[in-house]
């Protein structure tokens, strides 16, 4: 019975030890269990940056990640010596041996904007002929053995650490040009000819001594014309000048007159085509008075006629002369007899009443004949 119990106890408990271990076996498997605490297969490798950028607070255990992914850890920072003097920085580190690392990685040192940490970033793991990729500029590289040596690249300070080596790098190119221009003024203060030349700087410092003679004369006597083309082609132009100042006086003068003129002639080729008009229509329908002899009283008649168009045109231009007088008066006041175009008007006006009354005179003259010629009919 005792036998029976301990063979029974034997298999219980390895039954539950053989349960234990493959429960442990598969938790390893799954989470890599064994990887985190005893680390799986690792390369080292060395990447050297010059004494003069240093490594910031890098130290042994500090994180390498490539793409801001946790892949390794610094080992240790040596100083590598050269004739006596210390030259470069040497920090090794270990990454998984499933990553590839090429000559040609760019590998940067990148610090907190806040504490004192610092870590290791792969920002490219490099590339060789084959493994090219279609943005990849510069030469291939070759791999890099376990323990190989890596050149790595300024990160630029805080500057790197916050915008990137690329644009960090631009941005200290940038500076020095800034920085090459500043010397440049301190020194001999000529920066044009370093800029564009020697021949285009003579040529453009011979614009501005010309320019500046043009504005010298201008604030002197303002004769800038006669300066530039000569006293002879001065003369001419000026004389040009002043022919067309008293052109445009002229017109301003006599714009008024001219106004009512072409106004009267309107008027009168209106009444003139209307005239004809009905003459036409006249001829249309009576053509036999082409041949038709009038009589003394048509006779007459078309000398009254006649002499009373005369007046209405006579009244019409006298009109109009006052009119054009009214409207200078109106828009100059007190100061219209000191316009240029006040005499032009004036003499307008007693012409038109000239015009008006020699109109009135033949008018009253033909009335009376025909009155007297009336008479002696009767």
């Amino acid at each position: 019975m005792s036998t029976t119990s301990a063979t029974q106890n034997l298999k219980a408990g390895t039954f539950v030890m053989v349960g234990l271990l493959l429960t442990i076996a598969v938790l390893f498997v799954l989470t890599d269990a064994w990887a985190s605490m005893f680390g799986g297969r690792h390369t080292d490798y060395v990447v050297t940056y010059p004494v003069e950028d240093g490594v910031d607070h890098l130290a042994p255990g500090s994180e390498v990640r490539i793409g801001g992914i946790l892949s390794g850890d610094v080992t240790g920072i040596t100083l590598s010596h050269e004739s006596g003097a210390a030259r470069d920085v040497d920090v090794h580190f270990s990454l998984s041996s499933d990553i590839t690392l090429y000559s040609n990685a760019v590998i940067v040192v990148r610090s907190g904007l806040i504490g004192s940490s610092s870590s290791l970033d792969v920002i490219s793991v490099g590339w060789d002929a084959q493994s090219r990729m279609a943005n990849a500029t510069g030469d291939p590289g070759t791999t890099v053995a376990a323990g190989g040596t890596i050149v790595g690249t300024t990160a630029g300070g805080m500057l790197g650490s916050i915008v990137g080596p690329g644009a960090s790098q631009s941005t200290s190119e940038m500076l020095a040009n800034l920085a090459a221009i500043t010397g440049r003024l301190r020194g001999d203060g000529h920066l044009l000819p370093w800029v564009v030349g020697q021949e285009s700087a003579q040529s453009v410092q011979a614009g501005l001594t010309d320019m500046g003679q043009v504005m010298q004369r201008l604030k002197g006597d303002g004769e800038l014309l006669q300066w530039a083309m000569g006293d002879a082609a001065s003369s001419d132009v000026q004389e040009t000048l002043a022919s067309a100042r008293g052109t445009m006086t002229k017109l301003q003068a006599n714009w008024p007159l001219w106004s009512s003129a072409v106004g009267s002639t309107l008027a009168n080729l209106d009444l003139s085509s209307q005239q004809m008009n009905l003459m036409v229509q006249e001829l249309r329908n009576s053509p036999w008075r082409l041949l038709y002899r009038p009589t003394a009283d048509e006779a007459s008649n078309e000398l009254i006629y006649a002499a009373s168009r005369n007046f209405v045109f006579g009244a019409a231009d006298l009109r109009s002369a006052a009119d054009s007088l009214d409207r200078l008066i109106a828009e100059h006041g007190d100061a219209a007899s000191a316009q240029p175009a006040w005499g032009v008007l004036q003499q307008h006006l007693e012409e038109a009443a000239e015009r008006y009354r020699r109109a009135e005179d033949q008018l009253n003259q033909v009335l009376q004949h025909t009155g007297a010629a009336q008479t002696d009919g009767t």
